[in-house]
């Protein structure tokens, strides 16, 4: 029902000077022809609700207030907040697929293995790896699914499609392509660590969790500097950006961000260096 709703305002809800189900990010995209209209339907309720000093942005030292969604270097495109309304109804959705991934986990994670009757401790454990089995092949059908859905909207291609796979928009597509991604995770996760197959103490995802506080700081106010990325520029919002030229410089930069912030945890986590509030 909730992605019905979102998908009838995004493709039928009439944007002034735009055309309906516009979903890209205007300024100098599509030749400039809709320069005033970036996320389309998204865009323009926020900007009704909110207004203009209430979304995501910068103040430029004239003082006048310029987009700081990712959209700003690459296409100079007007104010628009990425974790709009909009977005907002598909973080629901995708965050019921999450509990979707939770309730087959405790409905089916006790089921006995079929084939096992003597009570003992080995079958109780053959049936305990049994259900784990049986969670782990029903996430794998979740994430083709979910998968499938995902390359249809946007046609198997990085940019195409009736919906593209775009984050700012929390377009239907990415969340769809999110969901079997993590879906697959799972699944793959619980069957080499959870059954026994691969023993594991949870490094480095352990130093992490005990200092997620210092992580996010970390990651908050270090991205932009070497060494905790590969790319250092300034923006035509007037701050620091990583402004990344391709995909590709994004993910080795982020890798190399990551990496950097994990060896900080791990260290931390050997020293009992722990930050709570």
């Amino acid at each position: 029902g909730l992605e019905a709703v979102y998908l009838c305002i995004q493709f039928l809800m009439p944007v002034p000077g735009c055309p309906t189900g516009y979903l890209g990010p205007g300024g100098l995209a599509d030749q400039g022809k809709y320069w005033n209209c970036p996320g389309g339907a998204h865009g323009y309720i926020d900007r009704l609700i909110f207004g203009v000093n209430h979304m995501y942005h910068n103040v430029a030292p004239t003082g006048e207030i310029v987009s700081a969604a990712t959209c700003a270097d690459t296409f100079r495109c007007n104010t628009y907040d990425p974790e709009g309304t909009l977005g907002a109804i598909n973080a629901v959705v995708i965050a019921y697929l999450g509990l979707q991934a939770g309730r087959i986990l405790l409905a089916h994670k006790t089921a006995p293995a079929k084939g096992h009757s003597d009570p003992t401790e080995g079958c109780c454990c053959s049936a305990a790896r049994g259900g784990l089995s049986g969670v782990a092949l029903r996430w794998l059908m979740w994430a083709v699914v979910c998968g499938l859905i995902a390359g249809g909207l946007c046609a198997f291609s990085k940019d195409g499609g009736p919906i593209p796979v775009t984050k700012n928009l929390w377009s239907t597509s990415y969340i769809l392509g999110m969901a079997g991604a993590s879906f697959f995770a799972l699944a793959l996760l619980l069957s080499i660590i959870d059954t026994g197959l691969v023993p594991w103490d949870g490094a480095p995802a352990v130093g992490l969790g005990t200092n997620s506080i210092a992580v996010y700081c970390i990651s908050e106010v270090f991205q932009m500097y070497i060494p905790f990325t590969i790319v250092w520029r300034e923006n035509t919002t007037f701050e620091l950006s990583q402004d990344f030229r391709s995909h590709t410089e994004a993910v080795i930069a982020n890798f190399v961000g990551v990496t950097m912030i994990s060896l900080i945890a791990i260290w931390m986590r050997r020293n009992k260096i722990f930050i709570k509030l």
